[in-house]
């Protein structure tokens, strides 16, 4: 496998990880209003804390998409993304 390849087949799994975690953080918030609306509505506590639990859910996808996401800056991959790189390369080597 040439370098190319190796780096395009790295970015590629790269994306196809961001869009699954940036996909699921957009409809996070939504699901987090309606269970928090059901509690209001209801008053049964097992909507609160769905919510609650959903926010911190939502905090990590948010963390790991973004370092999982390209650099707004370049087209070349960030630093986090090219360890898993270097790791592959070192072996084929």
């Amino acid at each position: 496998m040439s370098d190319l390849l190796a780096a395009r087949t790295q970015m590629a799994i790269s994306l196809g990880f961001h869009i699954v975690f940036a996909e699921i953080g957009i409809a996070m918030p939504l699901l987090m209003v309606l269970a928090e609306w059901r509690w209001r509505r209801t008053g049964d506590d097992v909507y609160l804390q769905l919510a609650k639990r959903w926010a911190k859910g939502s905090a990590i996808l948010f963390a790991v998409g973004a370092v999982s996401g390209p650099s707004p800056r370049s087209p070349v991959p960030s630093t986090v993304e090219m360890i898993p790189l270097v790791r592959l390369t070192r072996r084929i080597a």
